[in-house]
């Protein structure tokens, strides 16, 4: 089977975290929600599986954060590639005290997750959201 570019990067990111993090491999989860066909994704819709959510979800605490979510793209892709619901769901899992990230390649995913695995996260712009940002679309949901 033929993997799309994003699913090299992706496949590529879980064997270095494997061999790189050993003690860590059970807590990284892959979240199964790449397109599909109309009746495949309304399976899973009804398994809840939602929209948005970052491709990887690691379930280790460091520096103050309960996990890392992490949304993987190709090299070459761009801000504008990152969806609406992925946008959501990187306030939502910030503003429950979540490390949040979207890595463009292989080389700047294990950049934040030895960063992230290392407790070395405050001086990355890329880490959290703003917490305007945050809050302003928190005000926008209670409306």
């Amino acid at each position: 089977m033929k993997l799309r570019p994003e699913e090299q990067v992706c496949q590529a990111y879980v064997e270095w975290f494997d061999l790189q993090y050993p003690h860590a491999a059970d807590f990284l989860s892959h979240v199964p929600n790449e397109r599909a066909d109309v009746v495949t994704r309304k399976v899973l819709a009804s398994l809840g599986v939602r929209p948005g959510v970052h491709d990887y979800l690691l379930f280790e605490r460091r520096a103050g954060f309960v996990g890392m979510a992490l949304e993987m793209k190709r090299g070459g892709a761009t801000l504008s590639d990152v969806t609406k619901d992925q946008r959501r769901w990187a306030t939502r899992l910030a503003l429950q005290g979540w490390f949040t990230a979207v890595a463009y390649g292989i080389d700047e995913a294990m950049e934040i997750t030895n960063a992230y695995m290392g407790n070395r996260i405050e001086d990355r712009h890329w880490f959290r959201p703003g917490e305007q940002l945050a809050k302003r679309d928190m005000e926008a949901r209670k409306r």
